[in-house]
């Protein structure tokens, strides 16, 4: 257990400053985003106020309210691509964190597969890694938000306000959705997804690195395999069908065991693959 830790906080060291200068993209690009919005919608309202040739629309408009949801809707463009900024970050990262060991100038990944512990751990530590980068990720965003508010509020005086709960703003846009689902259930199907995918491409990886060129097309067969099995059963048993023989709870109780089943088998391929195939 130590030594995983230290393998943890190794890969969490050697990406830190790309991380946070990844967030740090992010504030900046969202915030401005939100003030460029915020003072637009702002200064709408001052030219109706100010200027009679909208008289017509003087009563409908003056008890208008600016919410923060609003200002983040107008932004969304500019919010969703900071966020795919972050999502392609981490997916060039999954095969950086190897490809970085075997191909760097001291082939680092020997040294690793020598050290007097189970060659498991190296697997688990750089999965380990990256669940803490995307919740790290997460965390920064929702932050991000809340401070988000606080920049609205200074932007724009209190009676031009409106409400704008938790709800609202993450229906704003398609990506917060996404990213920070309201329900559990959703949460937890997206995230789970994600964390499969990466075993997966791990995976991959690792039949690449064993097997070399041939290795290539035996990589892409099984992600391409492990795609088909998670999607396919989804449309077979008609999920989003009326017309369907099983219920809803059937289906994403037999698409759960596939999902578990894939992470099962990509989990003990890639530390098989490690143990008996790559050799120093």
């Amino acid at each position: 257990m130590n030594r995983y830790l230290k393998l943890v906080h190794m890969e969490i060291h050697r990406f830190r400053y790309i991380l946070a200068a990844l967030l740090g993209l992010v504030a900046v690009v969202q915030w401005g985003a939100l003030v460029w919005s915020a003072r637009r919608m702002d200064a709408a309202l001052d030219e109706v106020e100010k200027f009679g040739r909208y008289t017509m629309y003087i009563n409908e408009l003056s008890d208008r309210k600016i919410s923060y949801a609003e200002a983040i809707y107008n932004a969304q463009q500019l919010y969703i691509l900071s966020v795919l900024a972050v999502i392609g970050t981490l997916c060039a990262y999954l095969l950086f964190v190897w490809y970085r060991d075997w191909l760097g100038r001291s082939t680092f990944i020997y040294r690793l597969l020598m050290l007097p512990s189970a060659r498991s751990s190296i697997y688990l530590s750089k999965l380990t890694a990256i669940v803490v980068f995307i919740i790290a990720s997460l965390a920064f965003q929702a932050l991000s938000l809340a401070i988000g508010g606080v920049i609205f509020e200074v932007l724009i005086r209190g009676d031009r306000q409106g409400e704008s709960y938790f709800v609202d703003i993450v229906n704003a846009t398609l990506v917060l959705q996404y990213l920070m689902p309201l329900r559990l259930g959703d949460f937890a199907l997206n995230y789970g997804l994600g964390i499969v995918a990466v075993l997966v491409v791990f995976t991959g990886i690792l039949i690449e690195r064993s097997y070399r060129w041939t290795g290539i097309a035996y990589a892409v067969g099984y992600v391409l395999i492990c795609a088909a099995a998670i999607v396919i059963p989804i449309n077979v048993m008609g999920m989003y069908r009326t017309s369907s023989y099983l219920y809803t709870a059937e289906i994403v109780g037999i698409e759960l065991a596939i999902i578990l089943f894939v992470a099962a088998v990509s989990i003990w391929l890639g530390f098989r693959l490690l143990r008996r195939k790559i050799s120093v």
